[in-house]
């Protein structure tokens, strides 16, 4: 309970940004003491013990960013005494693993499953996808995936900040798992395979797990965590309310072959009286589309139309309500179909709106990120999709 892991940023010598060192440290909060971990690499982020304590995991990169090319450390946690008189405990890693190479791939967001198997995501076949790296097998084939099939889906954002969570671990064999598809969220039951002598024999490679998707209203999930042993907590975005955090529950935490079953229950609801009193008929809902830029790339879109129950448009079919084009920041942000108030004060007012999910955006795999998308490009395409 004494030890934190931290993540270490040094300004006391550096006068320009880059010049500023980052570490991993530990943080001894009875002795008061630091001790770097690992040092060397530009940036750090997630690391985590395993259960046991036993072993440590991490994400580190170099300039520029993570979603450019990150990889994940496991190590083993070696506990030594200091020389001297009082002999104090310390804490090295030692043995490391590497998973990913840096250059070619991005591999984030480390998450323990039990001693020695580690889940992880990483873009090595095009899309965030879920693995799993075993640091109790011998040689080198230590990872596979989760899956049965490469998914066109990704099962994370890129690393924009330290703390975010794509997966809910309820026990070392069942995890719910949250992705982006066609623009919106998604959210799956995980479950690994039953086990077998046949499946004991082959290892690792024999483990994919079975993956079920678990309906719900949301767009938009977020902040994805553990609750106990069957029940996992999130944000959920809807296009026609606010956002709420919700528990999702399992109602078959253990079993292997069942589909996946669970109560969705909001935890902090919008009061009754405020629910009642919004009038969802005037709010416009996503309409999301692909379409061709004036490179023939295909480019993501979502089109809120104009609506309010107490008008109708033009009674010439020729002529067309005034759309306004948002680009989103990033650049690998991605404009997602949660309740925006800002989108429908125009939509409410007779005036579409077309969120754009340029050549950059994340959501849609790592190639797309690299997609140029100049802007008269884009107008282009816009135009003759929408009209």
């Amino acid at each position: 309970p004494h030890i934190l892991l931290a993540v270490c940023e040094d300004h006391s010598n550096a006068s320009t940004p880059i010049q500023v060192k980052n570490t991993l440290v530990l943080i001894n909060t009875q002795s008061q003491s630091v001790t770097t971990l690992a040092s060397g690499a530009d940036f750090y982020a997630s690391p985590k013990f395993n259960p046991q304590g036993s072993r440590l995991a991490w994400v580190q990169w170099d300039h520029p960013m993570p979603w450019d090319g990150s990889e994940i450390h496991v190590a083993k946690c070696v506990i030594k005494k200091k020389e001297g008189e009082g002999k104090e405990e310390y804490l090295e890693v030692e043995d490391e693993k590497i998973i990913g190479p840096r250059k070619d791939e991005s591999a984030t967001y480390p998450q323990w499953l039990s001693e020695h198997r580690l889940l992880f995501n990483s873009d090595k076949n095009g899309y965030q996808n879920p693995y799993i790296f075993d640091a109790s097998l011998e040689g080198n084939d230590k990872t596979v995936p989760l899956l049965e099939e490469p998914r066109d889906e990704d099962f994370s954002a890129p690393m924009w900040s330290l703390g975010e969570s794509y997966a809910a671990i309820l026990d070392g064999e069942h995890v719910v798992l949250t992705a982006i598809r066609e623009g919106r969220s998604v959210l799956y039951d995980a479950r690994a395979p039953k086990a077998s002598k046949d499946n004991l024999k082959e290892g690792l490679s024999s483990s994919r797990w079975k993956l079920k998707e678990i309906e719900t209203p949301f767009v938009g999930i977020s902040g994805l965590r553990t609750r106990g042993r069957n029940a996992a907590t999130f944000i959920g975005e809807t296009p026609d309310a606010p956002p709420v955090i919700v528990q999702l529950v399992s109602m078959s935490p253990s079993d292997h072959d069942s589909e996946g079953t669970y109560a969705v229950e909001e935890l902090l609801p919008l009061p009754e009286k405020r629910r009642e009193a919004t009038e969802r008929h005037f709010f416009s809902h996503p309409h999301p589309f692909w379409f061709k830029n004036g490179d023939g790339e295909d480019v993501h879109a979502v089109l809120y139309p104009p609506t309010n129950p107490h008008y109708l448009g033009p009674s010439d079919a020729n002529e067309r309500a005034p759309c306004i084009i948002n680009v989103h920041g990033g650049p690998t942000g991605m404009a997602g179909m949660g309740l925006k108030m800002k989108v429908q004060y125009f939509t409410s007012r007779g005036v579409a709106w077309c969120d754009v999910n340029y050549g950059g955006s994340s959501g849609f795999g790592r190639r797309y990120m690299y997609v140029p998308s100049p802007f008269f490009l884009l107008s282009l395409g816009i135009e003759r999709r929408v009209g």
